[in-house]
This record gives C-alpha cells, sequence and structure tokens, in this order.
C-alpha cells in the first residue's frame, strides 16, 4: 500500500502527431504542456506530459516497472537512448524528459524497444495496435508476453460489517505465441505443459514436441522452458 503519483488518461493521437487527454474522474490526471514542441527522441510524439500527483492512496502500480535505461530501435537499427517505462494500464511507453515531465511514444510496429534488457513491440491483436514483451522470436513463430493491469475504484463500506477498499491495481497477464505464417495468436492463460500443448495444431510437429519434453523431462511452467520448447518445435 503506497502513495502514487498515477495519470489515467485515454490518449488518441492523430496523423498530425497531435494528442488529446481525456481525463476519467478517478482522481489522476495527465497535464499537457503546450508550450513544449522540441523533443529529442524521434519517435516520440511532439507533445510533453506533465505528473499531476494525487493524494489517493492506492495497492499496485499502473506500470510494469519503473524507469529503467533504455535505447529505440527504428526498423532494427538503433536509434535514440534515455529513460523508458512502460505503462500497463495506458498501454503506452513513456519517455523521461525531466523529473515531472515525460514524453508518450506513438505505436510503430517499425520502431521496438529494450529496456532494461527487455524488448517491447507493437503488434496488432484484433485489430488493434499493443504493446508486448517478446520473449522468442525467429521465421516461424513468436512467444510474446502482454502484461495487462485492471483497475478498481475504491470502494466505501456498505456497512458496519463492511470494511472500505482501497483503489488498486490488479495484474491480469497472458502469453501469445504467434504463428507467423498464419498471422495466427494462440493465447496462453496458464504456463503449464498439458495448456500448451492442447492449443497447438494436432499434427506430427506436435507429436515430435511431446517426445522432445519427455525425452528431456521438460516442463512448460516457465518462460524459459518454453522458449527452449518452442525453438525445437519452430525447427521441425
Amino acid at each position: 500500500m503506497k502513495n502514487l503519483t498515477f495519470y489515467v488518461v485515454v490518449l488518441i493521437f492523430s496523423c498530425s502527431l497531435s494528442a488529446q487527454v481525456v481525463k476519467t474522474g478517478t482522481g489522476w490526471a495527465l497535464q499537457q504542456n503546450n508550450t513544449n514542441k522540441d523533443f529529442s527522441h524521434p519517435q516520440a510524439m511532439g507533445t510533453t506530459y506533465r505528473q499531476l500527483d494525487s493524494t489517493a492512496e492506492v495497492k499496485g502500480t499502473p506500470y510494469y516497472r519503473d524507469y529503467a535505461i533504455g535505447r529505440v530501435f527504428v526498423n532494427n537499427s538503433k536509434n535514440s537512448a534515455g529513460l523508458f517505462r512502460y505503462n500497463v494500464y495506458n498501454d503506452q511507453i513513456e519517455g523521461k524528459k525531466t523529473e515531472d515531465e515525460f514524453f508518450v511514444y506513438g505505436k510503430d510496429e517499425n520502431v521496438s524497444y529494450v529496456i532494461d534488457g527487455k524488448t517491447y513491440v507493437v503488434k496488432t491483436l484484433e485489430g488493434k495496435k499493443t504493446y508486448f514483451i517478446e520473449l522468442l522470436d525467429n521465421n516461424k513463430l513468436s512467444f510474446l508476453f502482454k502484461p495487462e493491469k485492471i483497475f478498481y475504484p475504491a470502494r466505501k463500506k456498505k456497512n458496519s460489517y463492511d470494511t472500505d477498499k482501497l483503489a488498486q491495481f490488479v495484474d491480469d497477464n497472458t502469453y501469445f505465441i504467434l504463428d507467423k505464417k498464419k498471422n495466427k495468436y494462440l493465447q496462453v492463460k496458464n504456463l503449464k505443459t498439458k495448456h500448451i500443448l492442447k492449443i497447438l495444431p494436432e499434427d506430427n510437429r506436435k507429436k515430435q514436441l511431446q517426445t522432445f519434453l519427455k525425452d528431456k523431462n521438460l516442463k512448460l511452467d516457465t518462460e524459459e522452458n518454453v522458449c527452449i520448447a518452442l525453438k525445437y518445435y519452430a525447427n521441425l
């Protein structure tokens, strides 16, 4: 339980690189600094946002991690470096400008970010561009982690037997296997061998994978083990 500075917003970007900020009424917001049009990161929107403090107490955080050293890649080529963080709740990458100002980066499938050793990529899922953390990528498939946050507003107790509930952010994460040839996303809600095998197509490759897992005594219960298995599967 802690005091958080947070901003719950809906950002709608136009092709002209303008931005609209919509407050949600939860007690957090972003303030747009319209006087700033100078930005150092070429992929950032040309607008700076200022953090507004909130005195409300909240459990959890809207972020995957706090600011960390990272680098922007455009078409797999190194571009600018700086301090970045992933706002899971708003599904946006933020670049630090000052202690209370940051840039919001637009979603572009040709732009990726490596932040604190993790690679963030943009993919189109169900017609919507969204960020994933890329755990494995080759010519045939990708293994993707999709962090999600559910926000529950504060609630006052209803009677003397009840208690007040603080506002909180709750993790609701999932994984996806992307079949690049079919452009098909296979959702992996739980890292369990039985579940992952169930969503794979019934063919000879799956049988060979099952034999591989048995021979190696490999359980698909960690990201590392799933990556090992999928590398083998992709090469069949």
